[in-house]
């Protein structure tokens, strides 16, 4: 079986399987790894979707994984190496419409339970503005 955030005991067995006999295969499944949980809204707190959510680390603890945003905008980052710090910011080159996110980024520290509640407000380019000014005119 291949799930990011387990590792199986056998990794891998062949099997032979007879018609009408039932088998049986003991595996057991070890948590390696761990997820950041979050949420991306805007201001009035309405769910932003599609909106990329990308989790860096540095030096042993380098990585880097991403998450994007549901209809509901929640978003999951998986593959988190426990006591590891990793900062956590929303790609918006990748993402449509977002200038920017607030806060810009968050530092979490992964444990051996999943990060939850790692949520960010979203800030959409400008689709239209007004201009105000004064003309002043010769006599």
């Amino acid at each position: 079986p291949i799930m990011k955030e387990y590792q199986f005991t056998p990794s891998s067995k062949m099997l032979t399987i007879t018609e009408g006999l039932e088998v049986t295969l003991e595996m057991i499944a070890e948590r390696v790894s761990f997820s950041c949980y979050g949420r991306v809204t805007t201001l009035n707190g309405t769910p932003q979707p599609d909106v990329v959510i990308e989790a860096t680390g540095t030096g042993d603890c380098a990585l880097l994984e991403e998450g994007i945003s549901g209809t509901e905008g929640n978003f999951r980052i998986r593959g988190l190496t426990p006591n590891c710090p990793i900062t956590v910011s929303d790609r918006a080159d990748k993402s449509n419409n977002v200038r920017r996110a607030s806060p810009s980024s968050k530092l979490v520290m992964v444990s051996d339970v999943d990060s939850t509640n790692v949520n960010f407000l979203i800030f959409h380019e400008p689709t239209t503005f007004d201009i105000t000014g004064y003309v002043q005119i010769p006599d």
